[in-house]
């Protein structure tokens, strides 16, 4: 917000800015004027478009995929009360995707029998878990704990810090941390993390306060 010339206008003497207003200094340090930077954009647009038809993003066995273990390069997201069954799983992997198991704040007796069940369903088909990291989690030490010995094939930490991350990365799991600002990735990037999700206010669940392009782009530079 900025004062106007005018001190006595008040409220009406103030100019409210976005959260894009943080971009300003990444486009000033990256283009020289205006003109540049709409250039840029036509110019990025352009090439997006190409991308789009050459190297489409949602081709069955692409290197993404690959990596996931999945016909597509799809996550189905762990959703509390809603993934956590394994038939629901099942049904994911049959389609192409990757499944993945809410733990939430299930108690540990139960989120290891639907693991348990839901492995077996699967059989040698990749599988994620979805953990929360906040303390006033009961079930959060018992989860991780568990699945340091019984290790899924992904694991997501919401609404955790990166060395929960970094735990469960050392004990052999392969993590994507949610990491709703650009602090929180510098931390994980500092502590060897490699796999992340940029989660914007607009996303369900635990999220941050950034909007998903703004976060995007601050964590990209």
């Amino acid at each position: 917000m900025r004062k106007s010339y005018e001190e006595d206008r008040g409220i009406q003497g103030l100019y409210f800015l976005g959260q894009e207003t943080a971009l300003a200094k990444i486009f000033r340090e990256k283009f020289s004027s205006i003109g540049h930077a709409f250039q840029s954009l036509y110019e990025n647009a352009l090439r997006a478009i190409e991308l789009a038809v050459t190297k489409p993003v949602f081709t069955e066995n692409n290197d993404v995929a690959e990596l996931l273990g999945a016909k597509y390069p799809i996550v189905q997201g762990a959703m509390a009360q809603v993934t956590d069954t394994p038939l629901f799983a099942k049904a994911v992997s049959d389609a192409g995707a990757l499944p993945f198991l809410a733990f939430a704040n299930t108690p540990l007796h139960v989120a290891a029998e639907l693991f348990r069940n839901t492995r077996e369903i699967l059989r040698d088909k990749s599988l994620g878990v979805g953990i929360i990291g906040l303390e006033a989690n009961p079930e959060r030490t018992p989860h991780m704990n568990y699945l340091k010995e019984n290790k899924p094939d992904f694991l997501t930490v919401a609404a955790g810090n990166p060395w929960q991350g970094k735990e469960m990365s050392d004990a052999g799991v392969t993590v994507f941390l949610h990491t709703p600002s650009e602090k929180l990735l510098e931390e994980s990037v500092n502590l060897g993390l490699t796999h992340f999700i940029f989660e914007g206010r607009e996303c369900g669940g635990l999220i941050g306060h950034y909007s998903p392009f703004v976060l995007l782009e601050h964590n990209i530079h």
